[in-house]
């Protein structure tokens, strides 16, 4: 049996939304009034937006997921089941990280997928979250791709599907876990509102000067690249093995970079022909910043900066 793979693409609007489904998306995910993890990214939809987003996933028969994936507060345990009743007939699942929001969605027969932001690493947390009732995991980003076939594997028999991030930004700390934005703007990674100060360009200088001396301190742009950024993630190159690896069953993967060169390389590996650099690849290249296959590509976790 030919394993069935689900292109996912992020949406922060109808228009993000509307491209799409035009790149041939199988499913979009979205946000609504905050408290997920793109809060800062995108503008996020109103109810009126998020019916018209249902409207046109459902003409286009793809689905929509809702991004309920940041860590919730006691004052705010209110605000998630106003979203959850809001969202619930909209949506196909919603997207989790917070128990809090589990134990609704549990509550209200909402179906929900356990986020990455849950870190989920290894098959014993995956049979966990499989035991919770999560219809779905997206692996932590961290995972090699020993690791996804193994979990996978794991998973198969529960018809639990596997989720993976294929192409796009990468977090330098564990997804969610780094302090720095929070540190230079309060800012927290943890809430959606990361400003990514690791992917700026840094200047350092050499205040110290001897005494008396007129000589200007010294500054230095360190580069030749952000050096505190891990590089983007692009596994095209090896996404047959991906499939592969999740097996015969419904596997998803996360796509930011669409429509060009998302539904036309998936086509190439679901139709069993060789991928290639020269056809099927040659925007990797083309990309603004410096490419890596991160932890899938290879068997330890170095190299990522």
């Amino acid at each position: 049996m030919a394993p069935r793979v689900e292109l996912l693409a992020p949406a922060g609007g109808l228009a993000q939304l509307q491209a799409a489904l035009d790149a041939g998306a199988d499913a979009v995910y979205a946000g609504l009034r905050g408290l997920n993890m793109r809060a800062a990214a995108a503008a996020n939809f109103d109810e009126a937006g998020l019916r018209e987003a249902s409207a046109r996933c459902r003409a286009r028969g793809a689905k929509l997921y809702l991004t309920l994936n940041a860590i919730v507060f006691d004052g705010e345990l209110r605000a998630v089941g106003r979203t959850l009743d809001a969202a619930a007939p909209l949506v196909d699942a919603v997207l989790a990280s917070d128990w809090a929001v589990v134990a609704a969605c549990r509550e209200r027969g909402v179906p929900w997928h356990a986020s990455t932001q849950m870190s989920c690493a290894n098959a014993a947390a995956a049979r966990f979250l499989a035991s919770q009732g999560a219809r779905r995991i997206v692996l932590a980003r961290e995972c090699t791709m020993a690791e996804i076939a193994g979990i996978a594997k794991e998973m198969r028999p529960l018809g639990v599907e596997i989720e993976v991030f294929v192409h796009g930004a990468q977090c330098v700390a564990e997804s969610g876990r780094c302090f720095l934005s929070h540190e230079a703007y309060g800012a927290s990674a943890s809430r959606g509102e990361c400003r990514q100060p690791c992917r700026r360009p840094y200047v350092l200088v050499r205040e110290e000067v001897a005494p008396g001396s007129d000589e200007p301190a010294a500054a230095f742009s360190v580069g030749p690249h952000t050096v505190f950024s891990a590089r983007d993630l692009c596994s095209l190159p090896f996404l047959d093995r991906i499939v592969a690896a999740e097996g015969p069953f419904d596997a998803t993967i996360h796509f930011a970079a669409l429509k060009a060169v998302g539904k036309p390389v998936v086509a190439t590996v679901m139709a069993g022909r060789p991928l290639t650099i020269e056809r099927d690849l040659p925007n990797c290249g083309a990309m603004r910043y410096a490419f890596h296959p991160g932890t899938m590509g290879g068997p330890a976790r170095v190299n990522l900066l």
